[in-house]
Formats: C-alpha cells, sequence, structure tokens
C-alpha cells in the first residue's frame, strides 16, 4: 500500500519548497483522506472508459489489459456481505459505494438448492412494468431487486441475498480517542528528533498511486505539481525514513 510516511514527507518539503510554509500532521491526515478518497473516485470511472477500450480493441489484453489492471486495483475495496430479507426488503450494506452484484444464497425451489443471479433495476417504472408481466414477471429462477435506500427482493419468497459491492476506503473513524484512522500519520519527539509513531496507518490505495495521492494533498495546500516533478523528488528519498522534522527548510 501507498506508504504514508514518504507521502507526507514528500508533500511536506515540496510545501517547504515552495515556500507555503509547512504542513501539520492533523491538516496532512485531513487532506490525505480527502485525497485518497479523490483517487478512488477516479479509478472507480476508469472503469468505463477501459471497458469501452476492450469493445473498441483498443486494449492490449493479458497483462497488459488496462481493464484488468483497474479491477484488481479495486478488488482492495471489493466486499460480499449477506444480508436478511424480510417482508421483501433487505438492507444496504452501511459502507456500500458501488454495487457490483447480487445472488440468492441458497434459494429453495423443488428439490434444487442453487443461488442465482438476481436482475438488478434502479428504475421504479421499470419494476412496476416487470411486476405486471406476464411474460417477465420474477420468480424463483429469475429474481429481481430494486436498488434504492433499501433493496426490495421479488419474489418475496427469497430470505436471504448475498451483495457484492466496492466499499468506501475507510477513512476517519469518529470512535472517541481512536487511531485507527486511514490514513493516519502522528508524531512525537523523541529526544529532541520528531518520530512517526506505531500508529501511524498507510493509504488503501496500491504503492503506484503515490503520485496521484502527493499532487492531489499538494493541490489543496496551494501547490501545483506535475507528475514529472513528483517523480524526480521522490528519487532521491524513495526510502522512507523514521525521522523527521516539522521545521521549515530555509
Amino acid at each position: 500500500m501507498a506508504d504514508v510516511k514518504h507521502v507526507y514527507k514528500t508533500v511536506r518539503d515540496l510545501v517547504n519548497k515552495d515556500a507555503r510554509g509547512f504542513i501539520t500532521p492533523d491538516i496532512f491526515n485531513d487532506f490525505a483522506r480527502a485525497a485518497q478518497l479523490t483517487v478512488f473516485n477516479r479509478l472507480l470511472s476508469s472503469i468505463t472508459d477501459a471497458t469501452a477500450a476492450k469493445k473498441g480493441g483498443m486494449d492490449p489484453g493479458r497483462n497488459l489489459s488496462k481493464r484488468k489492471s483497474v479491477l484488481e486495483d479495486l478488488s482492495l475495496f471489493s466486499e460480499k456481505k449477506t444480508e436478511t430479507v424480510t417482508d421483501g426488503v433487505a438492507s444496504r450494506p452501511t459502507d456500500m459505494y458501488k454495487l457490483i452484484s447480487i445472488t440468492t444464497k441458497g434459494l429453495l425451489s423443488g428439490f434444487s438448492k442453487r443461488d442465482k443471479q438476481v436482475e438488478i433495476v434502479y428504475d421504479e417504472e421499470k419494476i412496476d412494468r416487470i411486476l405486471r408481466s406476464t411474460l417477465s414477471a420474477p420468480s424463483d429462477a429469475f429474481p429481481v431487486a430494486l436498488v434504492s435506500d433499501t433493496i426490495e427482493v421479488f419474489p418475496e419468497n427469497i430470505r436471504n441475498i448475498n451483495i457484492r459491492y466496492y466499499r468506501l476506503p475507510k477513512g476517519k473513524d469518529t470512535a472517541a480517542g481512536s487511531t485507527s484512522d486511514v490514513p493516519f500519520v502522528e508524531i512525537t519527539d523523541y529526544a529532541g528528533v520528531e518520530v512517526f509513531t506505531n500508529n501511524c496507518s498507510d493509504f488503501e490505495l496500491p504503492e503506484e498511486y503515490s503520485s496521484e495521492l502527493i499532487i492531489e494533498i499538494a493541490r489543496m495546500v496551494g501547490v501545483n505539481l506535475k507528475e514529472q516533478e513528483v517523480s524526480a523528488y521522490g528519487a532521491q528519498s524513495a526510502a522512507p525514513q523514521a525521522r523527521v522534522s516539522l521545521s521549515p527548510k530555509k
């Protein structure tokens, strides 16, 4: 995962170099979580472009496939949960950001017990047409779900569903005294030297997104950077170190 210490030190030094003062750990933590969400949203959006490239024959395929690479990175945020359906309604997972698929869980139909793919509908008018239809009405073999603030499942005899989805990055834990924020930087004074504590937690994005995270955080501070600048600077201090100084460079 992207090393939060390396990202912090790089942003801090680049901000100092640009004569913008210096960035504190608390400010960095707020900006870092916002930057992670921005890069995550960009990653989700890139699925559409990657899929279009594949359909247009522009994707090289196999290990060079852009779509495959994006899906591998997003798999870090993939979750699967089983929700109980009560009176035809199931709750959305509280951390769900983008739905991938829904299947029934061990639906009993006759003598068979198999999970069935559930058709997902977001339009209330469309679900009304489906329910009124004599040809495409939901059945045990062809279940349908209307997704809104809850998940309505048809037919209503279904008792459990499996939900696959992409969750949001973890972000800030609001519990009092919590040190489980992601990402998170904490620095303490040790014999006159400021060092990172063991409470630091890395970003949830892979290391390859470090430059994007640095650029996004720097932009929030007011420093406009290009990837080439970040790469050039990062090459000077690629290995993260434990000891840091918050004093601006002179």
